[in-house]
């Protein structure tokens, strides 16, 4: 019988079969929120006016002779008619700190530039841009971290391992309250947590100390739960029952083993001013934005003429940035932030 039909060049013959498509839309890479700068406030350092600032706060003027807090106890002085008492001396606070210059750079040669299957330049922009968005990022949250050495009431660890709920972030939001610390904007406080801690809250079954138990109560409740925890980080997120804004975000400080029960994400929750950012607009600095690595327009430099550095002009292209920034305590004993840490239920 003759032998089957069969094609006399096939792919494993065909050199030309055998090629590799270069799909030039890379795959994106995975790049967190970076909030922080989102809660605090900021301030602009004035030119040619040094690399030092420092924060001024009035202490309060109660009355003297007792240690009592403020409305327990105080008696105010009774003058006798006709009399002056002696004039009120007011004591002021002075917070220092010192801006320093942070940046990156990358150089592109002008053949990588012109042969590689993507606009290198403009792409190297773009991961910069994340990190200079990360290293603020991680700036203003490692001074955050240090408000407990000067408040002793800022850090609250959950050390039983139990999942942090709404019970617990009511009530760091109410001590805030009752030391008079003031929302961050449109009444609200505003406040940085990590997706799987966000994870508990949704998952939280007690009556009253669940998101989705308020929600369930609520006309559309279920489409307002069905947003929320389909959210993507970018998407400000408020607790039912805490007037706190959320932003979320994988960048929060971990401790590795919290009382033996596993890894702890910490919770952050900022009132008004209890971080005080301070930029110095240095010509050429990239703007910062607010903190979101997608917001920042990274320098890019292309096609460089030749220079005594570089005579033949090989390095045809580069992406950078720069920028000059301080983070400060207010001048105070009393810090305006609160910090939860708690194990996740989720990985």
């Amino acid at each position: 019988m003759p032998s089957p039909s069969q094609a006399s060049n096939t792919v494993s013959t065909l050199v030309q079969a055998q090629i590799t498509e270069f799909d030039k839309n890379f795959v994106d890479n995975l790049k967190g929120n970076t909030p922080h700068l989102r809660c605090m406030e900021i301030r602009e350092q004035s030119e040619h006016s040094g690399i030092n600032h420092a924060l001024f706060m009035y202490q309060l003027a109660v009355p003297s002779g007792t240690t009592n807090p403020p409305g327990q106890g105080y008696i105010p002085q009774q003058i006798a008619d006709g009399t002056l008492s002696d004039p009120l001396q007011l004591t002021v606070n002075q917070q220092n700190s010192q801006l320093g210059e942070y940046g990156d750079f990358a150089t592109i040669s002008a053949f990588a530039q012109f042969a590689a299957l993507d606009d290198t330049t403009l792409n190297t922009g773009k991961e910069l841009a994340f990190r200079a968005g990360l290293g603020l990022n991680d700036l203003g949250q490692s001074v955050t971290d240090t408000l407990n050495s000067t408040d002793s009431t800022v850090l609250n660890q959950i050390t039983s391992g139990a999942a942090l709920d709404l019970a617990t972030i009511r009530g760091a939001k109410q001590s805030l309250v009752f030391r008079s610390c003031q929302p961050v904007r449109a009444g609200k406080a505003c406040g940085v947590i990590c997706p799987l801690v966000l994870g508990d809250l949704w998952a939280g079954t007690t009556v009253n100390n669940s998101a989705v138990d308020f929600w369930k109560y609520t006309q559309g409740g279920q489409d307002k739960f069905d947003d929320m925890a389909g959210s993507e980080q970018d998407e400000p997120i408020e607790l039912p029952g805490t007037q706190i804004v959320f932003y979320q975000s994988p960048y929060v400080t971990q401790q590795a083993n919290l009382n033996g029960h596993g890894i702890a994400y910490r919770t952050y929750i900022y009132m008004n001013q209890a971080v005080i950012a301070i930029f110095a607009r240095v010509p050429g600095d990239s703007n910062m934005e607010d903190g979101n690595w997608r917001a920042i327009k990274v320098n890019l430099t292309r096609n460089l003429p030749s220079s005594a550095f570089d005579p033949l002009a090989t390095i045809g292209n580069i992406a950078g940035y720069r920028y000059h920034v301080t983070f400060s305590l207010p001048p105070d004993t009393t810090m305006r932030a609160r910090e939860i840490d708690s194990v996740s239920a989720y990985s």
